[in-house]
């Protein structure tokens, strides 16, 4: 699982299609003392517990931390400002289509989807579900082939979920305060088999027992997780940079990924190599936003090979610390105090100069050595955290054409060794 980041709304989507529940927030709750304006819906009289309601309907509730989730209503949450009319509009049609859809698959199965919670968070300013979907934790489950007969003898369904856990500690007198009731050991074993046998139901398939423990789990996983990169290109380079990081992939020297290279036009040669490579591309066309390719394609590490365009503020923020440039200058640490070559030496920045031009003002400035930066991108124009610097000694014969392919060759082999380390 990759975990992304994001705000979250404080609210909690709360879909149903039945009239049910036995919760404080629950509909059949409020509906059974009385209550016909519920969440700010109009109930009819006449409804009996878990009975099918006309159409699905949106219940949503406070997010709380602690205590109880209290209701709310449409008007509640833009009064107070929780979420923008915009995004709580998105958020109401996304619930509504989710729970659609998870109707029909259930269907499938054999089982009814009574009613869920969706709950959702903010990435890049764009909404996205968070938490969890469709899980015994977060839905109610009722068996479709016996629903009609146990509806028609006032009986409760068959259920495969969390509400018999629920009406367990209920019938011993808790409803959220204070300090649960201690499960059993056999409450705990059908708890786990109803969860397995949902689980079967949906997804078709039969259920494995993880054999090790959870930490071991997650220490093997991460430690065999390979982040995915994207790489950034323009259509003036040859590609040799991608080129490396390609090779370092497919020779196991880089335990990464290239998910994606990304050019912002269709000409480059980097896009030749990539798809020699197998490897995914895609051409920005049409404006369409570089965070939202990167976003699309699960993206970790983003590394510029060439790329010209200014990267923006929002892809900056999106991927702190892990975007990455190579610069053909030796950027110092601090802007007060230039590098030194390795004779001792002022080394040249060349701030703002691209490969051909910044290997040309080496020789014009009669350096000793050229080298090269790789270094976070921040939004200062060739200046950031420098995580590695090569150097390439100046010989009094060489051209631009002869310095450039001895840099070329410390450039990759620089920018695959911070690569390695970031990635491991």
């Amino acid at each position: 699982m990759i975990v992304k980041n994001c705000k979250p709304i404080p609210i909690e989507m709360v879909a149903r299609g039945y009239m049910t529940g036995v919760t404080k927030t629950s509909i059949w709750e409020s509906y059974g003392k009385g209550e016909r304006i519920i969440y700010g819906i109009r109930f009819p009289e006449g409804l009996r517990k878990n009975q099918k309601l006309p159409r699905p309907i949106l219940t949503p509730t406070t997010k709380s931390e602690k205590g109880h989730d209290e209701r709310l209503t449409r008007r509640d949450i833009l009064k107070r400002n929780i979420v923008s009319e915009k995004i709580y509009e998105q958020m109401e049609k996304a619930a509504l289509e989710l729970f659609r859809r998870g109707t029909r698959i259930c269907k499938k199965a054999g089982i009814i989807l009574v009613d869920t919670k969706y709950e959702f968070g903010l990435l890049h300013n764009k909404l996205i579900l968070i938490d969890e979907i469709h899980t015994p934790d977060s839905s109610r489950f009722w068996i479709l082939k016996t629903y009609k007969e146990c509806f028609r003898k006032g009986l409760e369904p068959e259920n495969f979920d969390k509400e018999f856990l629920r009406l367990w500690y209920k019938n011993r007198g808790y409803t959220g305060d204070g300090i649960p009731p201690k499960m059993t050991r056999d409450l705990i074993v059908k708890t786990s088999k109803r969860y397995v046998a949902i689980y079967g139901m949906i997804t078709k398939k039969q259920f494995e027992k993880p054999r090790s423990s959870i930490t071991t789990r997650i220490q093997y996983n991460v430690k065999n997780y390979f982040p995915r990169i994207a790489v950034l290109i323009s259509n003036s380079g040859t590609g040799t940079n991608l080129q490396a990081i390609i090779d370092a992939v497919q020779e196991k020297k880089l335990r990464a990924e290239v998910a994606v290279v990304i050019s912002d036009a269709e000409n480059a040669y980097g896009l030749i190599r990539a798809k020699k490579a197998g490897v995914k591309t895609n051409v920005l066309q049409n404006n369409k936003p570089l965070l939202n390719v990167l976003d699309e394609n699960g993206i970790d590490i983003v590394v510029l090979a060439g790329w010209k365009r200014i990267i923006t503020k929002d892809v900056l923020d999106a991927f702190p610390k892990r975007i990455l440039n190579i610069h053909p200058g030796l950027i110092p640490s601090s802007k007060k105090r230039p590098v030194k070559n390795p004779d001792g030496t002022l080394a040249i920045w060349n701030k703002g100069k691209f490969m051909s031009d910044a290997v040309k003002n080496f020789l014009v400035q009669k350096a000793t050595y050229a080298g090269s930066s790789v270094h976070v991108v921040t939004n200062a124009v060739d200046f950031g955290p420098v995580l590695g610097r090569c150097f390439e000694k100046i010989k009094s014969t060489d051209t631009v054409e002869s310095l450039y392919a001895r840099l070329k060759k410390k450039e990759h082999a620089i920018y695959i060794q911070v690569l390695e380390k970031l990635c491991s």
